[in-house]
């Protein structure tokens, strides 16, 4: 997974002390959007058909900067189109907002209009470092 540049300029300037624009503030809320190749640092590329974000809370971090995993599945029920999901962005709001973390999933999946696709619990990770 990697941040995305929007993320990278928000801690940055939050670092600075927050007098050059856009600072961090934590999301109330986090959505994954599913990407049939790689999104990319903005998450704007290769956006899947299916443009439904699902939210997903994370588990408490294992160490200080360390990793954090998704604490429950995140499913898309009865998918619009019949394409193959292989990456994702994380994003802060449900249809607009920031793309906050970009990343590939560990396999590809097809899958065809109607079907459910899953990412299960503890499949999600965050890691820093």
């Amino acid at each position: 997974m990697s941040i995305s540049n929007n993320l990278e300029e928000a801690w940055l300037k939050t670092i600075q002390g927050g007098s050059s624009g856009t600072t961090f503030s934590p999301p109330s809320s986090i959505w994954v959007k599913l990407h049939t190749a790689d999104p990319g640092e903005d998450g704007t590329n290769a956006a899947a058909n299916n443009t439904v974000r699902q939210e997903v809370v994370f588990n408490s971090p294992v160490n200080p900067g360390g990793t954090m995993a998704s604490s429950a599945n995140l499913t898309w029920a009865t998918v619009s189109n019949t394409e193959t999901y292989a990456a994702i962005s994380l994003w802060d709001n449900n249809s607009t907002g920031n793309c906050l973390w970009t990343g590939v999933l560990a396999g590809s999946k097809a899958v065809t209009a109607g079907d459910t696709f899953t990412i299960q619990a503890g499949q999600l990770t965050l890691t820093l470092g």
